[in-house]
């Protein structure tokens, strides 16, 4: 990548200026450099992926921490980015951005993205405040893991792709598939009253399912192929679903009665509560709760969390695809249940497919296309200024006085701009700073895999808090499970990675939230396993962080 140092001066002059290397800065950067723009990308860090980053094991923790992390991870600490704003500021006056009159001039001030709350569990330290002493053991057991420190792909946000959803599509169009690799998730699995189920995948796997009773399969299957059916009228541009699923000698219900919720529409198809709490939290990945509809009219549900499910799928990190405080309409739901039956079987058993090497690839590859099409990067740059002329963005002026003049500026929500009333953040990013959302999210290093059989070593779960005694409710949480192993790229031969992600509110502690989802799936490791085997929580780590 033609990546340069904080020492080399930037381009006196490009079309667009981005800032962030996150999923959508990279996309953005990379299209514009597609369609012949000269694009300047920048990041305050010192890697690329802003929050889609991922790091080894000792980095992480580290990041976690707060502490000033050595120079062999390139991660730059906070005070350095706020002296080097003090820098900006002070080489402003000496060198403007161009020949023309500069009127006004905003500073960008790149805001703490480390983690509100953390929690250690597992590690040497927790021991030895339990124990009132020094655990040997447990230092011993940090000291292994840490050696193998650059073999784990740690992310701060956990994302799987649906195998026919909208990344997907835009990867092979872009050409940027050709510098990824995926591997198909293994097992789908849904907690219903404290088990964990298979969600099916195919029409076999409906019928081989003994937690279903007959007329339940069959009331699955006709709600299937009704969506199957609908499809056409719902999504003209897409080819029709396979005949054996959608059914063409089944009536569809009319679209005039797809003006409710898709909880509404589930409920006239006369679905069972437990198969609508399965679509909305595992085909749809709904990150907040819905109680299903067992009666009532078809008006629209409103509740839980807030925050929409992911609309490409899969997302584990708790944050959704829309962010929206009202639950999906009935044609909303419908095209994502039609999209999810499509992902079946393109790639593997499930609907779901997980990068090699962590989430940050994604990022990096539409970087990579930007630069393969004279993109420019500059890393490690977090003071700048932003000059105006006649309202309109003039171009920045980084640390050293260097001026970049541009057309267009694109800042990501990790930054802040001061300097100008009619520059304030939005609502949403107020309530941000405020801390009222935040992302409960535990990372684990096991030794063995709690999710799955056999040689399923990559699953995807969800699972409520309140589910493990049979007692789900609306007060409940819904949290996204992870699992990936040596297979993936993200950590060495025998161990496994675990993540798990839920919405929370600021007042909320991380750990109160998800350590007894974490202890329930040890607890049903170490039961279905020997007791040699059952040593799995080599290490966790758990932190919250804004959203």
């Amino acid at each position: 990548i033609n990546a340069r140092t904080m020492e080399d001066a930037p381009p006196e002059e490009v079309d667009v200026i981005v800032v962030g290397t996150g999923m959508t800065e990279a996309i953005l950067a990379a299209a514009c450099a597609r369609a012949g723009k000269r694009v300047l990308h920048l990041d305050a860090h010192a890697y690329y992926g802003s929050r889609n980053a991922s790091f080894g094991l000792r980095p992480f923790e580290q990041l976690l921490l707060g502490r000033n992390v050595s120079d062999e991870t390139n991660i730059r600490n906070a005070d350095d980015s706020e002296h080097s704003v003090a820098a900006a500021a002070d080489s402003a006056v000496a060198q403007p951005p161009s020949h023309e009159s500069v009127g006004e001039e905003l500073q960008v001030v790149q805001l703490p993205d480390g983690a509100d709350q953390v929690s250690f569990l597992g590690s040497a330290e927790d021991q030895s405040q339990q124990t009132g002493g020094e655990d040997r053991g447990g230092q011993e057991a940090a000291e292994e893991l840490f050696k193998l420190s650059h073999r784990y792909n740690i992310d701060l946000t956990p994302q799987l792709l649906l195998c026919s959803g909208d990344m997907v599509s835009v990867l092979r169009s872009s050409g940027v598939s050709a510098y990824l690799e995926f591997k198909p998730i293994q097992a789908h699995l849904y907690d219903e009253d404290g088990a964990l189920l298979r969600v099916p995948c195919s029409k076999a796997d409906i019928f081989a399912n003994r937690a279903l009773k007959l007329v339940e399969k069959r009331q699955l299957m006709r709600f299937l192929q009704a969506c199957a059916a609908m499809q056409a009228d719902l999504e003209p541009d897409v080819a029709p679903m396979p005949q054996s699923l959608a059914a063409p000698d089944a009536a569809a219900p009319p679209t005039a009665r797809l003006d409710g919720s898709f909880s509404s529409f589930m409920h006239e198809m006369q679905l069972p509560h437990k198969l609508q709490t399965m679509a909305l939290h595992s085909i749809l990945c709904l990150n907040r709760l819905l109680a299903p509809r067992d009666g009532g009219d078809s008006g629209d549900d409103n509740g839980g969390r807030g925050g929409g499910g992911g609309r490409d799928g899969g997302g584990t990190d708790g944050s959704g695809g829309d962010g929206g405080a009202s639950a999906p309409t009935a044609p909303e739901g419908i095209v994502a249940v039609c999209r999810h039956l499509r992902s079946l079987g393109q790639f593997g058993p499930t609907a779901f497919l997980s990068g090699f090497y962590g989430t940050a690839e994604l990022p990096q590859a539409f970087c990579r296309l930007c630069a393969v099409w004279g993109g420019t990067y500059m890393l490690g740059n977090s003071a700048y200024t932003i000059a105006l002329r006649e309202g309109a963005v003039a171009g920045i002026r980084n640390a050293r006085g260097h001026a970049t003049r541009c057309e267009w500026l694109v800042l990501n929500g990790d930054v802040r701009v001061s300097g100008g009333e009619r520059h304030e953040p939005s609502e949403r990013a107020a309530r941000s700073a405020h801390g009222r959302e935040a992302i409960a999210r535990c990372v684990c290093v096991l030794n063995s895999a709690v999710l799955g059989g056999g040689d399923e070593t990559l699953c995807f779960a969800t699972l409520f808090t309140g589910s493990a005694a049979g007692d789900c409710s609306d007060g409940d949480t819904v949290v996204f499970v992870l699992q990936q192993d040596a297979s993936a790229a993200v950590c060495p031969d025998g161990k496994v990675l675990l993540h798990l992600s839920a919405r929370a509110t600021a007042d909320e502690d991380p750990r109160t939230l998800l350590e007894p989802v974490l202890n329930r799936l040890l607890s049903a490791q170490r039961s279905d396993t020997t007791p040699d085997a059952a040593d799995a929580d080599a290490d966790a780590n758990a932190d919250a962080d804004a959203d």
